[in-house]
């Protein structure tokens, strides 16, 4: 009959999408004018099979007698990102609380991220190598956010070693000062493994915040045993005195911040659900912190002391009061 698949697509085309037959000037435009199946007709499927299909031999049949119509599921539009076919997915996120083989659970963006990334892994990427998935929305947010966190984080850090290394006079001591600040992170992790917690965003912002904290506590406690260490003591006479005069405004500093913030970590309302990880990393950082911060600053105090005898002095002090000058 002399019909290609070009022009059962072309009878298709026409019918649903319109043919060009003329163009009409109006001013300065023209205007296409198409000719297309009535809307009542393009309406419905089934309104597919009364299309018509002209052949070589100018006869029209319809397009059930030229063609096999099988129903399949194809893409209304393909899209591209860097020259690359792309597949966008998008859904939201259910927040509420539900109820599933009696256990109570909450939805959040990263349990959804790694449900969907197992299945990535195990059913798409193995049959489709080339296929690779990039996230947006609120889930690229949330990597910004904890990007940029990093960043500040550093930054942060740099500029208290830079105050701290002027105001203590010393490159080392600055380093006794933040040596807590791994402690406190552990303390933070166990918190969220014991209140049954994911580290979120809003854990960090908490950790972000500790930080400060215990530095704070380190600075009370350094800089007390600097003002005793000028004495001629015994360093270990000076850091024990030090950590007895210096244990109760450390363990009040600590121990306001963890009462203050304790209404907010056994709130149950849904308010509060998405700042109760920031307090779970300042109270149980907090504590550990405080607690390993009079025991291992003053033990670092001293390997510091020790290091500090065991170098060579690079200068030696001279009276000037006694130096002979030649005559001149």
């Amino acid at each position: 009959m002399g019909i290609s698949t070009a022009d059962l697509a072309d009878a298709v085309r026409g019918a649903f999408y319109g043919e060009e037959v003329m163009r009409l000037q109006r001013g300065r435009h023209e205007v296409k004018l198409m000719v297309r199946y009535p809307e009542e007709q393009r309406r419905r499927l089934l309104s597919l099979s009364n299309v018509r299909v002209r052949g070589a031999d100018k006869a029209e049949r319809p397009i059930t007698e030229v063609a096999e119509i099988t129903k399949v599921r194809e893409f209304a539009e393909l899209n591209r990102v860097n020259q690359l076919r792309s597949i966008t997915i998008a859904g939201d996120v259910d927040v509420t609380q539900g109820v599933t083989s009696n256990m109570i659970y909450y939805a959040n963006i990263g349990d959804g991220k790694k449900s969907f990334m197992e299945y990535f892994q195990t059913d798409i990427k193995e049959k489709y190598p080339d296929v690779y998935i990039k996230f947006e929305g609120q889930a690229q947010q949330q990597k910004e956010s904890i990007d940029s966190m990093i960043t500040g984080f550093i930054v942060a850090m740099l500029v208290i070693f830079f105050v701290l290394t002027l105001q203590f006079k010393s490159y080392l001591q600055p380093f006794l000062i933040m040596s807590i600040i791994p402690f406190g992170l552990i303390g933070a992790v166990w918190g969220h493994f014991f209140m049954g917690l994911e580290v979120t965003l809003f854990s960090l912002c908490g950790i972000v915040a500790l930080m400060g904290v215990v530095i704070n506590d380190s600075i009370v406690l350094i800089d007390y045993i600097n003002k005793h260490g000028k004495r001629d003591e015994d360093i270990l006479e000076t850091l024990v005195e030090s950590g007895r005069d210096r244990f109760r405004p450390v363990l009040l500093t600590s121990v306001t911040t963890v009462a203050g913030l304790l209404p907010l970590l056994v709130e149950t309302s849904f308010q509060a659900q998405v700042l109760i990880p920031m307090a779970t990393s300042l109270c149980f950082g907090l504590i550990l912190g405080t607690i390993l911060i009079l025991y291992l600053v003053p033990t670092f105090y001293l390997l510091y002391h020790k290091l500090t005898h065991l170098l060579p002095a690079r200068y030696e002090q001279v009276d000037i009061a006694n130096i002979e000058l030649p005559p001149s």
